[in-house]
């Protein structure tokens, strides 16, 4: 397995702790959120780095993220979950809204009367906003990003196991 091919894993389990946000603790599913695009993010360097991928390909990576809006979304928040502060803004993303959906549970009964019941849960619904005001769900925007990196890999010769 070669080095890109080890960060896209990780970035996918990331991922998953990203889609899996039921009965989540708010900060702990932040830390999650951030790391998920910290990985996503520092893909890129793994991708100029690793030597087993073609030069030509490690040589216009940057040129390639910079033009996908997932991605610099993902640069935004990877950048400012490490230094606070942007320096450099794509799309000036940043996650800006927090909210917490519950859906109660509900009871059933079966046609032999017995009662069954299913439990209710939290859910938690971050978003994303760009200076210009567009609003993104944390989680359709992580797929996007996992989704750009799969199809930038796979240009890029990069084996990594179907989604």
């Amino acid at each position: 397995m070669t080095a890109s091919e080890e960060q896209f894993a990780r970035m996918e389990r990331a991922l998953e702790r990203v889609r899996s946000n039921r009965n989540r603790r708010l900060v702990e599913y932040e830390d999650d959120v951030w790391n998920f695009f910290q990985n996503a993010w520092h893909l890129k360097d793994w991708v100029i780095n690793d030597s087993e991928i073609d030069q030509r390909y490690r040589d216009v990576v940057e040129d390639d993220v910079s033009n996908i809006e997932a991605l610099k979304i993902c640069a935004d928040l990877a950048n400012r979950s490490k230094h606070l502060q942007l320096t450099r803004k794509r799309l000036d993303a940043d996650v800006l809204t927090r909210n917490t959906h519950i859906y109660a549970g509900t009871a059933h009964l079966s046609l032999g009367g017995k009662q069954t019941n299913t439990p209710g849960y939290g859910e938690l619904i971050l978003m994303i906003r760009t200076e210009d005001g567009r609003e993104f769900d944390v989680i359709h925007t992580a797929e996007k990003t996992a989704g750009e990196w799969r199809r930038l890999l796979s240009k890029y010769g990069v084996r990594i196991k179907p989604a």
